[in-house]
């Protein structure tokens, strides 16, 4: 089959999607919308203290990068630092002025089930989402608020639900105002999936032709450091659905470290697998023009002919952010589906967290 054609044919994309990851997809806007409501509920209710001074979210994996989404999102508006947690531990600031955000899909997650309990004995605030397993028994257990996740669906693609669980524990504390950027980002959200849907042809498709174009490709992620919750989750998608190789970092970092080994990417084998992605918004400043466009001139100038640009855009820094998001997301599906790969299944996570447990 043409290579150019083979995103086109439904039929090879239904037999090769054999765990139905586009409708999992295409569901985002509506699970977005949805679980506002979805925990708008006791399950979050408020531990009775005063606002804390900082907020930790503990997690790994997909669990995650809504924290990552929400950290973005909040970053210009509040003056309490939130700091996602990918450790084995809590940083040794945390104490009973430290809210505690503990995510696990599966709530099996050895990391997060580490902090969870190092949460409790330092007397932090704490509150749990998860879908079901030992976080939310213990939770549950110990009067530890948990907001429940839905069951049964790849833990990357719940990410919409936990974004808006740790978004509803954070508006009860007065450091998220209102969920109205939700809304309206899920709103946005819905006329971006016209654009990129299963049933839109290749040419008119911009996540069908990057998909395209990654195939063979070693993608090489870069953003403002204020967008990286989705450089961070191109990379991840590209690792899980597609089974590619893939990197990201941040801009204005690479300048000062990256830069020095460009070079050698012009020359072979790398010139013709290393595939530049650039994530971006409508919103950048003169001073973020001015890098961004300078750092993309300098790789053309070393002869870098594969640069990419994903732009999110819409009413507020949410829906930014996920408008980048949902457009990397369905690029990671495409290039499975090109690749001949099923997206859904995680066999070599599945093989090493039995070799760690």
């Amino acid at each position: 089959m043409n290579l150019l054609n083979i995103l086109d044919d439904l039929s090879h994309l239904t037999s090769t999607d054999r765990s139905n990851m586009a409708s999992i997809l295409r569901k985002m806007p509506e699970n977005l919308i949805e679980a506002v409501q979805s925990f708008k509920s006791p399950s979050t209710r408020r531990v009775s203290r005063g606002k804390p001074l900082n907020v930790i979210i503990a997690g790994v994996g997909g669990s995650s990068i809504g924290g990552d989404v929400v950290s973005n999102w909040l970053s210009e508006d509040t003056t309490v630092p939130i700091l996602v947690n990918r450790g084995l531990s809590l940083p040794r600031f945390a104490d009973e002025n430290t809210l505690v955000i503990a995510i696990s899909y599966s709530g099996e997650t050895s990391e997060t089930l580490g902090q969870f309990d190092e949460a409790r004995r330092r007397h932090c605030i704490l509150h749990s989402i998860a879908s079901a397993g030992r976080l939310r028994t213990i939770s549950n257990e110990n009067g530890v608020p948990v907001a429940a996740l839905t069951p049964g669906v790849p833990p990357r693609t719940a990410f919409p639900q936990i974004i808006v669980a740790t978004a509803c524990v954070l508006q009860e504390y007065g450091i998220i105002d209102n969920l109205e950027d939700v809304y309206s980002a899920g709103e946005g959200l819905k006329k971006v999936r016209d654009e990129l849907d299963v049933s839109r042809d290749t040419e008119q498709n911009p996540a069908k032709r990057m998909a395209l174009r990654l195939v063979g490709k070693f993608p090489i992620i870069y953003s403002l450091e204020r967008m990286n919750s989705a450089a961070r989750r191109l990379k991840n998608q590209l690792n899980e659905n597609s089974k590619t190789p893939s990197k990201f970092d941040s801009i204005p970092e690479i300048c000062h470290n990256e830069v020095e080994s460009w070079p050698e990417l012009v020359s072979e084998p790398w010139r013709s697998r290393a595939s530049f992605i650039f994530i971006r918004d409508d919103n950048e400043d003169e001073r973020e023009i001015r890098i961004v466009e300078g750092t993309l001139s300098f790789l053309r100038d070393l002869g870098v002919e594969d640069l990419l640009e994903i732009k999110g855009g819409g009413p507020n820094r949410l829906a930014k952010l996920l408008s980048a998001i949902y457009l990397g997301d369905y690029v990671s599906f495409y290039l499975a589906i090109a690749r001949g790969i099923d997206p859904t299944p995680i066999v070599e996570i599945t093989k090493l967290k039995k070799t760690l447990s």
